[in-house]
């Protein structure tokens, strides 16, 4: 019983970690907005957005058709914009467009990262206590896939989970949960 308390326990702390990594990167993030205001870094975002144009420019001239032009515009339309005041009807890239899904990026990055060291720091796996619930209420020995995830792979992938906030987490207890119990009507 103290084994099935101990778990329950963990669980719901991975995602009260979960939690503070979101909470943390908000916060981190409204520092970052109110650095980049009050320093007046608009500039630094809008020389990306025209060196991506130039790039985008010399890629489109270079390259009259193909499977590479037709790469690359799929990959850079998510920054081009027609809207812009001067510049309607013209595709330009967007210096908002360009610092948003640059922010965003380098914040899941970072979340990623403190979650996976949050995991190894705690050495919160999830498989392992799922797997820990189980054997406590059935005594069944283990499957070979939580047998395989009980290692460094189990416990990045909790730390990947962690790092993208407590929805994943609780998506993932879920999914391991219905695991669970799809392998046990099955044994029945």
């Amino acid at each position: 019983m103290e084994l099935v308390s101990e778990s329950l326990v963990l669980l719901a702390a991975s995602i009260f970690l979960a939690l503070i990594v979101e909470r943390s990167l908000e916060i981190i993030k409204s520092i970052y907005d109110y650095l980049e205001v009050r320093l007046d870094w608009v500039g630094f975002w809008n020389k990306r957005s025209l060196d991506l144009q130039k790039r985008f420019e010399n890629r489109v001239l270079r390259n009259k058709g193909g499977n590479q032009k037709n790469l690359f515009l799929y990959l850079t339309s998510s920054f081009i914009s027609t809207d812009l005041p001067g510049y309607e009807g013209v595709l330009v890239i967007s210096a908002n467009k360009v610092r948003n899904k640059t922010i965003t990026f380098s914040f899941k990055i970072l979340g990623l990262i403190l979650g996976i060291l949050i995991a190894f720091w705690v050495d919160l796996n999830l498989f392992k206590l799922v797997d820990q619930l189980n054997y406590c209420v059935q005594c069944e020995p283990t499957s070979r896939v939580d047998v395989i995830l009980r290692g460094w792979l189990g416990t990045t992938i909790s730390g990947v989970a962690i790092g993208l906030g407590s929805g994943p987490v609780h998506k993932l207890i879920a999914a391991i949960d219905l695991a669970r119990k799809n392998r046990q009507s099955i044994n029945v």
